[in-house]
């Protein structure tokens, strides 16, 4: 169950990273916010931000 818990929070993270270069945002920076902080968090901070002009 652990690491179905972990994939989850890998792929989570990676849609996290994958949204935030839709945006014009850093990929890499937004996955590491994701995989450290939970990737529902990162999400937040990426809808509120908007994006990058």
């Amino acid at each position: 169950m652990v690491i179905f818990g972990g994939i989850l929070w890998f792929v989570f993270a990676l849609m996290v990273g994958f949204g935030a270069r839709n945006r014009n945002r850093s990929f890499l920076g937004y996955f590491i916010l994701s995989c450290i902080f939970s990737p529902l968090v990162s999400f937040i901070i990426l809808v509120i931000l908007g994006p990058k002009r």
